[in-house]
């Protein structure tokens, strides 16, 4: 019940004046744009839809929203600088990440307690 107060307050009037019912609510509750929660509410009101319609309602219309998302795209990596990090990688036997930034970069090392960190340290000592 508590998660009905999220919605607007169109809706919970709806409730309140029992034109539609708290499961109708809470059907509305997945829809993040209220225009869309409105729309809908306009549709059970108006064809009387039961609870079950409404969610299959909800359902195909989040559907329909996720067909018009863009897919994001990942930026390509630099195939040298992700050779260089998988060597990095196998010789440190931890997660390494190189990010070029301009002319530079950042080599990212992760370690994950004090004992490794002085692994880490001492391998790279031996390299001198």
């Amino acid at each position: 019940m508590l998660r009905l107060l999220q919605l607007p307050d169109f809706i919970q009037a709806a409730v309140r004046d029992e034109s539609i019912s708290s499961g109708h609510a809470r059907s509305l509750i997945n829809l993040k744009n209220e225009k869309d929660q409105k729309k809908i509410l306009k549709q059970i009101l108006s064809k009387e839809l039961s609870v079950r319609q409404t969610e299959d309602l909800v359902r195909s219309l989040d559907k329909k929203n996720e067909t018009k998302k863009i897919p994001v795209t990942k930026p390509t990596r630099d195939p040298f600088l992700e050779d260089i990090s998988k060597k990095l990688r196998n010789k440190l036997g931890t997660k390494v990440d190189i990010k070029a930034k301009g002319k530079g970069g950042e080599i990212r090392i992760e370690f994950y307690s004090n004992d490794d960190l002085e692994r880490l340290i001492q391998l790279l000592n031996e390299a001198d």
